[in-house]
């Protein structure tokens, strides 16, 4: 009886720290997304400040 007592013990330790693992896997893959998207917004806001500037340059270029 106590060894049967101790083995369920024993599993829902090893369930609770699996659970730990798990979670702590999706924060971090949670985590890279959330890095890799403001990177690439980051980019694109990036790459559409640099159009935005070449085309205003150009048009007071023209004007004059």
């Amino acid at each position: 009886m106590f060894i049967k007592k101790n083995l369920i013990a024993h599993k829902l330790v090893l369930g609770t720290v699996q659970t730990a693992i798990d979670a702590a896997k999706n924060f971090l893959n949670n985590e890279q997304d959330r890095r890799r998207n403001l990177r690439s917004n980051h980019i694109s806001e990036k790459n559409f400040l640099k159009k935005n500037v070449a085309r205003s340059f150009l048009r007071v270029r023209f004007m004059t």
